[in-house]
Formats: structure tokens, C-alpha cells, sequence
């Protein structure tokens, strides 16, 4: 009797196995089939994020997202950790600051792209050599755009018990709609509502809407991610619905005859804004347009045997080319009505080897950066 009940167990468990193999081939192949990067069967390995600290994020009420480190990130080239900010070290004990804003090319947290050696702790390097008594408290977060820096610099750098002298914002690549949207989980959520929503994004949408958060896997690897992947598509189309301006939960949060915000106008608002809450903490506010790759004429590599022409190659997705170009024309034109806005895209160019992909510069890179916003701001000083 109990062989007869381990055999049918067995042959039902042999049944479902195999059934559960066969949807996560059907779904690996479909998801192959459409296009999508990054396809994993059977098992994925654990993201980066989740065994380092520096790296991991949380939702957040105001900003979208931050940093979860936990008081757990040892590995800050030159710096360490502060709460939601990076303290670079310096001889130099003094209270007068500088905030640094901006997104991963500003992060001190994330030591991916130019081994912590981003253009805030080069900056801080030069403030040491030429002797001026300044330290550099980095606040850049991956995937910031000019909307979090406000709302960073409007409910968080008040909290320092220091006075800053200057306000530094390197940004303008993450102000895209679409990529506000669409970074960090916001996937499904139609870009349209960027322009009648100016300080939400795609994580604020589906924690409030959904209640479902930036999430940190706590196992070694995830079983059947093709299968989870593929159900998360078809949940993002559901989505799509969900988050229509038609729907209800929207118009209750739409005004009659509401203004519509374009990026550029959006980001205007937003330094312009940040401007002003500079000047009530007695700082000085400058905004860089900051460079990337792809730009027409200054950050286009014409040297094929350079690694950086390599990235453009490779890496920079159909249609990026335009859609960057024209994002960039229309925030220039913001940036010339403003003596506090320096237009640096075309600073490292991708001559030979300063890009470590197509959207951050490496370690030398953003040691030409920060020269550049050092000689703008302190050279006539």
C-alpha cells in the first residue's frame, strides 16, 4: 500500500515538475522572442544590490526611492557614510559645506560605474589641494532627476547641523518623462502622467496605488525567473489600465484646466525652485547640464579603436540617439535664461577612454567633470 502511495506521489511530482519546466521554457522563449535583455532560465542569480548595502534602496514616501544601507556601507572610496548623505574626508575641519545633488553620476554610494570615484570626491581632491575650507557632503541617488534633488534639498538638508556655502546640481539625463517613469520598478506606468504629475514617479504610483515597493530579494537566487518575468508583464499591461488618466483614482488627484509640464519646464521650475531654497539657507545654487554620451557634434567618439566608441556601438539602444538630442536642445534653451545654470554637456568627450557606459563617465572621466565645475564656480574667486 505505501509503495503504491509513494509511486502515484512520485509520478504526480514527476507531472508537476515537469509541467512547471515546460511554462518557464514557454515563457523564456516568448520573452526571447520579444526582445527582452537580460533573459535567465530556470534560476537567476541574486542581484548585486541585495549582497551590497551601498547599492540597495527602499521606497520612500516623498522621494520615491534612497538608499538602504543600513549603516552597512564600508566600501566609500575617500568618504563614509552620514545618514542619506556621503562625507568625503579632509584635513580641513570646518562646518562650511558643499551639498552635491544629482543621480548615479553623482552617487557616492554606487561604486559600479567608476569605483566610487565620482566627480563629488574629485571635487573634494581639489578643495583639499588649493587649500580651500570646504567639504563636500554628497546627496546623489540613482535615478534622481531634478524633482528629487528639490524635494531632497526641500526636506532633508535643512535636518545638517552645518552651513552650506553652495548647492551643486549635476543633472538634466534623468529629467526624460520616460525615464522618470521607468526607472526603479515604474515599468507599466504610462509616461503621459509625468506631465500632469511633476514630482510623482513610476515608484510613487505603484507603492500607492498598488502597494507593491522596491523589493530586496533575500534568496541566494530566484527560482524560475523567466516565468516570474513573464508574469510580470502581462500584470504591467494590466497596469497600463489601472494608471490611465481616465481612471478614477487619477482625476480625483487632477485639477480642472490643470497646467501641463513638459521635461523642460518641469526642470526650469525645479532649479529655479531650488535656487531659491538655496538662497534662504544662505548657499549659492549652481545647476550643470551635465554631459552624456550621444550627443551630437561633442560627446559622439570618432576613434574606432577606442573603448568608448566600442560603448557607442554596442551599447545605446535604437531611437536613444533623438530622444536625448531633443531633451537636451529643449534644457539648453531653459539653461541660458539663468546665470546659476552652466551647460557642461560638452565636458569629457568620449575621446579615447572616459565613459564607462553610454550614460556615466568612469573614474577619469569624472575627475575631468569635477575640474571643469571647480574652475566655473571658484576660478574668478
Amino acid at each position: 500500500m505505501n509503495s503504491k502511495i509513494l509511486k502515484v506521489a512520485a509520478i504526480n511530482s514527476g507531472i508537476f515538475i515537469l509541467f512547471l519546466l515546460l511554462i518557464e521554457l514557454a515563457s523564456y522563449l516568448a520573452l526571447l522572442r520579444a526582445g527582452r535583455n537580460n533573459i535567465f532560465f530556470l534560476f537567476a542569480p541574486k542581484p548585486a544590490e541585495v549582497d551590497n548595502p551601498c547599492l540597495r534602496m527602499r521606497t520612500h514616501p516623498f522621494l520615491g526611492h534612497a538608499h538602504d544601507h543600513q549603516n552597512n556601507c564600508n566600501d566609500i572610496a575617500g568618504g563614509s557614510s552620514d545618514g542619506p548623505f556621503v562625507v568625503y574626508d579632509s584635513p580641513q575641519e570646518t562646518n562650511d559645506i558643499i551639498i552635491t545633488l544629482g543621480g548615479s553620476t553623482t552617487d557616492g554610494f554606487d561604486t559600479y560605474h567608476s569605483q566610487g570615484i565620482t566627480w563629488s570626491s574629485s571635487l573634494n581632491e581639489i578643495l583639499i589641494d588649493k587649500g580651500i575650507q570646504l567639504k563636500v557632503y554628497n546627496g546623489g541617488v540613482g535615478a534622481y532627476g531634478s524633482s528629487n534633488e528639490l524635494l531632497k534639498l526641500l526636506t532633508i538638508a535643512p535636518i545638517l547641523d552645518k552651513n552650506p556655502k553652495y548647492i551643486i546640481s549635476l543633472n538634466g539625463i534623468n529629467d526624460l518623462h520616460a525615464y522618470r517613469f521607468g526607472a526603479l520598478g515604474g515599468k507599466g506606468v504610462p509616461h503621459t502622467l509625468a506631465s500632469t504629475f511633476p514630482f510623482w514617479t513610476g515608484v510613487h504610483f505603484r507603492s500607492t496605488v498598488l502597494e507593491t515597493y522596491i523589493s530586496q530579494h533575500k534568496s541566494p537566487f530566484l527560482l524560475f525567473p523567466a516565468t516570474q518575468r513573464a508574469l510580470n508583464f502581462l500584470s504591467n499591461k494590466n497596469h497600463l489600465r489601472r494608471y490611465s488618466l481616465e481612471n478614477d483614482w487619477a482625476n480625483s488627484l487632477t485639477v480642472k484646466d490643470q497646467k501641463k509640464f513638459t521635461a523642460a519646464a518641469l526642470w526650469k521650475y525645479n532649479i529655479e525652485t531650488m535656487n531659491a531654497i538655496s538662497k534662504v539657507m544662505g548657499a549659492k545654487y549652481y545647476v550643470f547640464l551635465q554631459p552624456t554620451m550621444g550627443l551630437e557634434k561633442i560627446q559622439i567618439p570618432t576613434d574606432k579603436n577606442s573603448s568608448d566608441y566600442s560603448i557607442y556601438k554596442t551599447q545605446i539602444p535604437k531611437g536613444y540617439i533623438e530622444k536625448i538630442n531633443s531633451h537636451y536642445e529643449d534644457l539648453r534653451q531653459v539653461c541660458k535664461i539663468f546665470d546659476y545654470c552652466i551647460d557642461l554637456s560638452g565636458t569629457a568627450p568620449p575621446v579615447g577612454d572616459n565613459y564607462a557606459d553610454p550614460r556615466h563617465h568612469n573614474a577619469k572621466g569624472n575627475k575631468l567633470i569635477a575640474k571643469d565645475i571647480f574652475d566655473k564656480i571658484f576660478q574668478n574667486q
